[in-house]
Protein backbone atom coordinates (compact mmCIF):
# COMPACT_ATOMS: atom_id res chain seq x y z
CA UNK A 1 0.00 0.00 0.00
CA UNK A 2 1.37 3.40 -0.99
CA UNK A 3 2.06 5.86 1.83
CA UNK A 4 -0.61 8.51 2.40
CA UNK A 5 0.04 11.87 0.79
CA UNK A 6 0.08 15.08 2.80
CA UNK A 7 -3.26 15.97 1.25
CA UNK A 8 -4.82 12.69 2.38
CA UNK A 9 -3.41 13.12 5.88
CA UNK A 10 -4.79 16.64 6.05
CA UNK A 11 -8.19 15.34 5.00
CA UNK A 12 -8.19 12.68 7.72
CA UNK A 13 -7.14 15.21 10.35
CA UNK A 14 -9.76 17.77 9.40
CA UNK A 15 -12.57 15.26 9.10
CA UNK A 16 -11.65 13.78 12.48
CA UNK A 17 -12.00 17.24 14.00
CA UNK A 18 -15.51 17.48 12.59
CA UNK A 19 -16.63 14.06 13.80
CA UNK A 20 -15.69 14.64 17.43
CA UNK A 21 -18.94 15.08 19.34
CA UNK A 22 -19.47 16.85 22.62
CA UNK A 23 -20.63 13.57 24.13
CA UNK A 24 -17.25 11.88 23.83
CA UNK A 25 -15.34 15.02 24.76
CA UNK A 26 -17.34 15.56 27.94
CA UNK A 27 -16.98 11.96 29.05
CA UNK A 28 -13.27 11.83 28.34
CA UNK A 29 -12.67 14.79 30.62
CA UNK A 30 -14.40 12.81 33.38
CA UNK A 31 -12.13 9.80 33.00
CA UNK A 32 -14.29 7.49 30.91
CA UNK A 33 -15.51 7.10 27.38
CA UNK A 34 -19.10 6.01 26.78
CA UNK A 35 -19.58 4.13 23.52
CA UNK A 36 -22.70 5.11 21.59
CA UNK A 37 -25.69 2.99 22.52
CA UNK A 38 -29.03 2.97 20.72
CA UNK A 39 -32.02 0.68 20.35
CA UNK A 40 -31.55 0.48 16.60
CA UNK A 41 -34.12 -2.30 16.27
CA UNK A 42 -36.73 0.13 17.56
CA UNK A 43 -35.65 3.02 15.33
CA UNK A 44 -35.77 3.46 11.60
CA UNK A 45 -33.55 5.67 9.49
CA UNK A 46 -30.69 7.53 11.06
CA UNK A 47 -28.61 8.20 7.95
CA UNK A 48 -30.06 11.56 6.93
CA UNK A 49 -32.48 14.21 8.11
CA UNK A 50 -35.40 13.75 5.75
CA UNK A 51 -38.01 16.44 5.03
CA UNK A 52 -41.11 16.23 7.22
CA UNK A 53 -44.61 15.82 5.91
CA UNK A 54 -47.98 14.69 7.27
CA UNK A 55 -51.50 14.73 5.93
CA UNK A 56 -53.56 17.64 7.15
CA UNK A 57 -55.43 16.70 10.30
CA UNK A 58 -58.13 18.16 12.43
CA UNK A 59 -56.36 16.93 15.54
CA UNK A 60 -55.12 19.70 17.78
CA UNK A 61 -51.69 19.67 19.38
CA UNK A 62 -51.88 19.91 23.17
CA UNK A 63 -50.51 23.06 24.70
CA UNK A 64 -47.21 21.91 26.22
CA UNK A 65 -47.24 24.91 28.56
CA UNK A 66 -50.04 23.19 30.50
CA UNK A 67 -47.67 20.39 31.56
CA UNK A 68 -45.05 20.60 34.34
CA UNK A 69 -41.68 22.14 33.50
CA UNK A 70 -39.77 22.13 36.80
CA UNK A 71 -36.34 23.80 37.03
CA UNK A 72 -33.33 21.53 37.41
CA UNK A 73 -32.06 21.43 40.99
CA UNK A 74 -28.29 21.99 41.07
CA UNK A 75 -25.92 21.58 43.98
CA UNK A 76 -23.89 24.63 45.08
CA UNK A 77 -20.54 25.02 43.32
CA UNK A 78 -17.84 22.91 44.96
CA UNK A 79 -15.50 24.74 47.30
CA UNK A 80 -12.05 23.21 46.99
CA UNK A 81 -10.97 24.93 50.21
CA UNK A 82 -13.52 22.98 52.25
CA UNK A 83 -12.19 20.31 54.55
CA UNK A 84 -13.39 16.73 54.24
CA UNK A 85 -16.75 16.29 55.97
CA UNK A 86 -17.91 13.40 58.09
CA UNK A 87 -20.89 11.42 56.84
CA UNK A 88 -24.18 11.73 58.68
CA UNK A 89 -25.74 8.85 60.55
CA UNK A 90 -28.78 8.29 58.35
CA UNK A 91 -27.43 9.00 54.86
CA UNK A 92 -25.94 6.46 52.46
CA UNK A 93 -22.40 7.02 51.14
CA UNK A 94 -21.47 6.29 47.52
CA UNK A 95 -18.61 7.14 45.16
CA UNK A 96 -19.64 9.81 42.64
CA UNK A 97 -18.82 9.62 38.95
CA UNK A 98 -20.01 12.79 37.15
CA UNK A 99 -20.63 11.96 33.47
CA UNK A 100 -21.06 15.11 31.40
CA UNK A 101 -24.44 16.55 30.47
CA UNK A 102 -26.26 13.29 29.82
CA UNK A 103 -29.08 12.01 32.01
CA UNK A 104 -29.18 8.27 32.65
CA UNK A 105 -32.60 6.71 33.19
CA UNK A 106 -33.55 3.85 35.52
CA UNK A 107 -33.55 0.47 33.82
CA UNK A 108 -31.10 1.44 31.08
CA UNK A 109 -27.74 -0.25 30.49
CA UNK A 110 -24.46 1.51 29.76
CA UNK A 111 -20.84 0.66 29.03
CA UNK A 112 -17.86 2.71 30.22
CA UNK A 113 -14.21 2.54 29.21
CA UNK A 114 -12.19 3.55 32.27
CA UNK A 115 -8.80 5.20 31.87
CA UNK A 116 -8.33 8.01 34.42
CA UNK A 117 -6.40 7.00 37.60
CA UNK A 118 -9.00 8.15 40.13
CA UNK A 119 -11.76 6.17 38.43
CA UNK A 120 -9.55 3.15 38.08
CA UNK A 121 -9.30 3.37 41.86
CA UNK A 122 -13.08 3.75 42.17
CA UNK A 123 -13.66 0.45 40.38
CA UNK A 124 -10.94 -1.31 42.32
CA UNK A 125 -12.55 -0.13 45.57
CA UNK A 126 -16.12 -1.14 44.72
CA UNK A 127 -14.92 -4.54 43.53
CA UNK A 128 -12.97 -5.08 46.74
CA UNK A 129 -15.88 -3.97 48.93
CA UNK A 130 -18.42 -6.08 47.05
CA UNK A 131 -20.81 -3.13 46.94
CA UNK A 132 -20.85 -2.66 43.20
CA UNK A 133 -22.73 0.62 43.07
CA UNK A 134 -21.79 4.27 42.57
CA UNK A 135 -23.70 7.48 41.93
CA UNK A 136 -23.75 9.20 38.54
CA UNK A 137 -24.97 12.76 38.06
CA UNK A 138 -25.30 15.33 35.31
CA UNK A 139 -22.87 18.27 35.10
CA UNK A 140 -24.08 21.72 34.09
CA UNK A 141 -21.89 22.58 31.06
CA UNK A 142 -22.10 26.31 31.80
CA UNK A 143 -21.36 26.39 35.54
CA UNK A 144 -19.77 23.02 36.23
CA UNK A 145 -22.25 22.38 39.05
CA UNK A 146 -23.64 18.91 39.70
CA UNK A 147 -27.31 18.03 39.49
CA UNK A 148 -28.81 17.29 42.89
CA UNK A 149 -30.69 14.24 41.60
CA UNK A 150 -28.47 11.32 40.59
CA UNK A 151 -28.81 7.66 39.70
CA UNK A 152 -27.05 4.56 40.94
CA UNK A 153 -25.03 2.51 38.48
CA UNK A 154 -24.70 -1.17 39.38
CA UNK A 155 -21.60 -2.85 37.96
CA UNK A 156 -22.74 -5.91 36.00
CA UNK A 157 -19.48 -6.90 34.30
CA UNK A 158 -15.85 -5.74 34.27
CA UNK A 159 -13.06 -6.67 31.87
CA UNK A 160 -9.40 -5.84 32.50
CA UNK A 161 -7.99 -4.63 29.15
CA UNK A 162 -4.84 -2.74 30.11
CA UNK A 163 -2.58 -5.23 28.36
CA UNK A 164 -4.56 -5.12 25.11
CA UNK A 165 -4.69 -1.31 25.13
CA UNK A 166 -1.12 -0.68 26.34
CA UNK A 167 -2.68 0.69 29.54
CA UNK A 168 -4.58 3.42 27.70
CA UNK A 169 -7.81 1.87 29.03
CA UNK A 170 -7.85 -0.09 32.29
CA UNK A 171 -11.39 -1.51 32.41
CA UNK A 172 -14.35 -1.98 30.11
CA UNK A 173 -17.39 -2.04 32.37
CA UNK A 174 -21.08 -2.80 31.87
CA UNK A 175 -23.70 -1.29 34.18
CA UNK A 176 -27.41 -1.07 34.80
CA UNK A 177 -29.13 1.97 36.31
CA UNK A 178 -30.96 0.62 39.34
CA UNK A 179 -32.22 3.56 41.42
CA UNK A 180 -32.52 7.31 41.88
CA UNK A 181 -30.98 9.26 44.76
CA UNK A 182 -30.77 12.87 45.91
CA UNK A 183 -27.31 14.14 46.83
CA UNK A 184 -27.17 15.80 50.23
CA UNK A 185 -23.56 16.91 49.99
CA UNK A 186 -20.15 16.12 48.55
CA UNK A 187 -17.90 14.91 51.36
CA UNK A 188 -14.50 15.60 49.77
CA UNK A 189 -14.94 18.52 47.33
CA UNK A 190 -11.20 19.28 47.18
CA UNK A 191 -10.66 16.02 45.27
CA UNK A 192 -12.53 17.42 42.27
CA UNK A 193 -9.80 20.00 41.70
CA UNK A 194 -6.67 18.14 42.69
CA UNK A 195 -7.91 14.83 41.18
CA UNK A 196 -6.23 12.93 44.00
CA UNK A 197 -9.17 10.54 44.23
CA UNK A 198 -12.81 10.20 43.25
CA UNK A 199 -15.60 12.16 44.96
CA UNK A 200 -17.77 10.68 47.70
CA UNK A 201 -21.34 11.81 48.36
CA UNK A 202 -24.00 11.37 50.99
CA UNK A 203 -27.39 10.59 49.45
CA UNK A 204 -31.02 9.87 50.20
CA UNK A 205 -33.27 7.67 48.05
CA UNK A 206 -35.84 9.46 45.88
CA UNK A 207 -39.28 8.06 46.67
CA UNK A 208 -42.54 8.94 44.95
CA UNK A 209 -45.05 10.70 47.14
CA UNK A 210 -47.89 9.03 45.20
CA UNK A 211 -46.44 5.53 44.99
CA UNK A 212 -49.78 3.80 45.58
CA UNK A 213 -51.86 6.10 43.37
CA UNK A 214 -53.18 5.30 39.90
CA UNK A 215 -53.85 7.77 37.09
CA UNK A 216 -55.75 5.86 34.39
CA UNK A 217 -56.82 8.94 32.44
CA UNK A 218 -53.36 10.53 32.36
CA UNK A 219 -51.74 7.17 31.56
CA UNK A 220 -54.14 6.60 28.66
CA UNK A 221 -53.38 10.09 27.32
CA UNK A 222 -49.65 9.36 27.50
CA UNK A 223 -49.99 6.06 25.62
CA UNK A 224 -52.19 7.66 22.97
CA UNK A 225 -49.72 10.53 22.61
CA UNK A 226 -46.85 8.11 22.04
CA UNK A 227 -48.83 6.21 19.38
CA UNK A 228 -49.69 9.51 17.69
CA UNK A 229 -45.98 10.36 17.41
CA UNK A 230 -45.20 6.93 15.95
CA UNK A 231 -47.95 7.45 13.34
CA UNK A 232 -46.90 11.00 12.45
CA UNK A 233 -43.23 10.10 12.12
CA UNK A 234 -44.11 7.17 9.91
CA UNK A 235 -46.37 9.31 7.70
CA UNK A 236 -43.58 11.87 7.40
CA UNK A 237 -40.94 9.24 6.67
CA UNK A 238 -38.90 11.11 9.27
CA UNK A 239 -35.35 9.88 9.79
CA UNK A 240 -34.53 8.77 12.39
CA UNK A 241 -37.97 7.73 13.65
CA UNK A 242 -39.66 5.14 15.83
CA UNK A 243 -40.40 1.79 14.28
CA UNK A 244 -44.10 1.23 13.60
CA UNK A 245 -43.76 -2.00 15.61
CA UNK A 246 -43.93 0.23 18.69
CA UNK A 247 -47.47 1.33 17.87
CA UNK A 248 -49.70 0.14 20.70
CA UNK A 249 -46.74 -1.17 22.72
CA UNK A 250 -47.84 0.72 25.83
CA UNK A 251 -51.62 0.48 25.42
CA UNK A 252 -52.20 -2.12 28.12
CA UNK A 253 -55.77 -1.09 28.90
CA UNK A 254 -54.89 -1.15 32.58
CA UNK A 255 -52.36 0.38 34.94
CA UNK A 256 -49.19 1.65 33.28
CA UNK A 257 -46.43 0.45 35.58
CA UNK A 258 -43.64 2.78 36.55
CA UNK A 259 -41.20 0.44 34.82
CA UNK A 260 -43.07 0.89 31.54
CA UNK A 261 -43.13 4.66 32.00
CA UNK A 262 -39.32 4.59 32.29
CA UNK A 263 -39.14 2.30 29.25
CA UNK A 264 -41.09 4.83 27.19
CA UNK A 265 -38.83 7.61 28.44
CA UNK A 266 -35.78 5.56 27.43
CA UNK A 267 -37.14 5.12 23.90
CA UNK A 268 -37.71 8.86 23.57
CA UNK A 269 -34.18 9.51 24.85
CA UNK A 270 -32.71 7.00 22.39
CA UNK A 271 -34.41 8.80 19.52
CA UNK A 272 -33.13 12.16 20.77
CA UNK A 273 -29.56 10.84 21.00
CA UNK A 274 -29.82 9.40 17.51
CA UNK A 275 -30.83 12.81 16.17
CA UNK A 276 -27.72 14.31 17.73
CA UNK A 277 -25.61 11.61 16.09
CA UNK A 278 -27.22 12.23 12.69
CA UNK A 279 -26.60 15.98 13.01
CA UNK A 280 -22.92 15.40 13.81
CA UNK A 281 -22.65 12.95 10.92
CA UNK A 282 -24.15 15.44 8.47
CA UNK A 283 -21.72 18.09 9.67
CA UNK A 284 -18.82 15.71 9.20
CA UNK A 285 -19.88 14.94 5.63
CA UNK A 286 -20.16 18.66 4.86
CA UNK A 287 -16.61 19.27 6.06
CA UNK A 288 -15.30 16.21 4.22
CA UNK A 289 -16.86 17.33 0.94
CA UNK A 290 -15.34 20.79 1.22
CA UNK A 291 -11.87 19.35 1.73
CA UNK A 292 -12.27 16.75 -1.02
CA UNK A 293 -13.46 19.38 -3.48
CA UNK A 294 -10.21 21.23 -2.90
CA UNK A 295 -7.66 18.42 -2.88
CA UNK A 296 -9.10 16.46 -5.81
CA UNK A 297 -9.94 17.35 -9.37
CA UNK A 298 -13.65 16.89 -9.03
CA UNK A 299 -14.22 15.28 -5.67
CA UNK A 300 -14.01 11.72 -6.99
CA UNK A 301 -10.38 11.09 -8.00
CA UNK A 302 -7.05 11.26 -6.20
CA UNK A 303 -5.00 14.47 -6.60
CA UNK A 304 -2.04 14.59 -8.95
CA UNK A 305 1.46 14.64 -7.55
CA UNK A 306 2.60 18.13 -6.72
CA UNK A 307 -0.77 19.46 -5.60
CA UNK A 308 -0.19 22.03 -2.88
CA UNK A 309 -1.08 21.41 0.74
CA UNK A 310 -4.35 22.76 2.10
CA UNK A 311 -3.85 26.52 2.52
CA UNK A 312 -4.28 28.37 5.79
CA UNK A 313 -7.49 30.11 4.69
CA UNK A 314 -9.18 26.74 4.09
CA UNK A 315 -7.90 25.35 7.37
CA UNK A 316 -9.42 28.35 9.17
CA UNK A 317 -12.69 27.93 7.28
CA UNK A 318 -12.83 24.24 8.19
CA UNK A 319 -12.08 25.09 11.80
CA UNK A 320 -14.93 27.62 11.91
CA UNK A 321 -17.30 25.11 10.31
CA UNK A 322 -16.28 22.47 12.86
CA UNK A 323 -16.79 24.85 15.77
CA UNK A 324 -20.21 25.82 14.44
CA UNK A 325 -21.23 22.18 14.14
CA UNK A 326 -19.93 21.52 17.65
CA UNK A 327 -21.97 24.41 19.10
CA UNK A 328 -25.11 23.15 17.37
CA UNK A 329 -24.56 19.59 18.60
CA UNK A 330 -23.85 20.87 22.13
CA UNK A 331 -27.06 22.89 22.02
CA UNK A 332 -29.07 19.88 20.90
CA UNK A 333 -27.58 17.74 23.67
CA UNK A 334 -28.41 20.34 26.30
CA UNK A 335 -31.97 20.75 25.05
CA UNK A 336 -32.55 17.01 24.88
CA UNK A 337 -30.94 16.23 28.26
CA UNK A 338 -32.88 18.58 30.51
CA UNK A 339 -36.33 16.92 30.30
CA UNK A 340 -34.78 13.58 31.21
CA UNK A 341 -33.04 15.12 34.21
CA UNK A 342 -36.46 16.50 35.20
CA UNK A 343 -37.76 12.93 35.13
CA UNK A 344 -34.91 11.74 37.35
CA UNK A 345 -35.52 14.41 39.99
CA UNK A 346 -39.32 14.07 39.91
CA UNK A 347 -41.02 13.25 43.20
CA UNK A 348 -44.15 11.63 41.82
CA UNK A 349 -45.32 9.39 39.03
CA UNK A 350 -47.92 11.96 38.07
CA UNK A 351 -45.22 14.58 37.57
CA UNK A 352 -43.23 12.19 35.35
CA UNK A 353 -46.29 11.47 33.22
CA UNK A 354 -46.87 15.23 32.85
CA UNK A 355 -43.25 15.86 31.82
CA UNK A 356 -43.43 13.11 29.21
CA UNK A 357 -46.75 14.38 27.87
CA UNK A 358 -45.10 17.77 27.43
CA UNK A 359 -42.21 16.18 25.52
CA UNK A 360 -44.62 14.36 23.22
CA UNK A 361 -46.70 17.52 22.74
CA UNK A 362 -43.57 19.43 21.72
CA UNK A 363 -42.66 16.68 19.24
CA UNK A 364 -46.17 16.65 17.75
CA UNK A 365 -46.15 20.42 17.41
CA UNK A 366 -42.76 20.24 15.65
CA UNK A 367 -44.00 17.58 13.25
CA UNK A 368 -47.15 19.48 12.36
CA UNK A 369 -45.30 22.78 11.93
CA UNK A 370 -42.82 21.09 9.60
CA UNK A 371 -45.70 19.54 7.69
CA UNK A 372 -47.28 22.95 7.22
CA UNK A 373 -44.02 24.36 5.87
CA UNK A 374 -43.72 21.39 3.59
CA UNK A 375 -47.20 21.98 2.23
CA UNK A 376 -46.54 25.67 1.61
CA UNK A 377 -43.10 25.38 0.00
CA UNK A 378 -43.46 21.94 -1.54
CA UNK A 379 -40.67 19.37 -1.86
CA UNK A 380 -38.33 18.08 -4.47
Amino acid sequence: MAPATSKQMALKTLVFMATTTSCSVAFQTCGAYVPALSKLSLLQGGTRMAPLWVQSSAATTPDSDSFPDPPIAWLPALNSDSIMEEAGRDGEIYPLFPLGQNAYLPGTEHSLNIFEPRYRQLYSDIMESGRKKFAVTMVDPETGRFAEAAVLFHLEDLKEVSQQTMDQVKFICSHKVVDRVRIRRVLNPKAWDDQSTYLRVEVDPIKDEDESNEYPSEEADLCNGFDSIVNLQSANQEEPRFSTSLRGAFATGGKLSDERVWTMASLIQTLSNERVRVKAQLGSKTVEKKVMDFITKNGTVEPNEGVQDIPDYLRREIMLMTQSIQREVDGMMGTFSMPFQQLIQSGSKRERIGIMKRMLADEERRLRASASLRTVFGSK
